[in-house]
């Protein structure tokens, strides 16, 4: 199995996060390939599909991007609001004298 499937999020020039895939890594992994299904019945899993690997890939990365994002996002803001508390602190004391 030789596809791989890779993630880079970039930010002003910055990788920030990078990951990458291959469908035989996630077959070693123990992953399941996904169930397809039509509209009326289900369809059996293909033999050895790299392409469906390479789906359960996807869905993989998926997670881990939505886990990575929101730490980035919660830290971010607990950022901004430490560096806001000292500036209200600062304005309290001034109007005090």
């Amino acid at each position: 199995m030789q596809s791989a499937i890779s993630v880079t999020i970039s930010h002003q020039n910055e990788v920030i996060y990078s990951n990458a895939k291959t469908a035989q890594s996630m077959k070693d992994e123990g992953y399941q390939q996904p169930s397809l299904q039509t509209d009326i019945e289900p369809l059996p899993k293909l033999k050895e599909g790299e392409l469906l690997y390479l789906g359960a890939a996807i869905e993989k990365m998926k997670e881990e991007v939505g886990q990575f994002l929101s730490s980035r996002i919660a830290k971010k803001e607990e950022e901004e609001k430490m560096s806001k508390e000292p500036k209200e602190k600062k304005q309290r004391v001034c109007g005090r004298e």
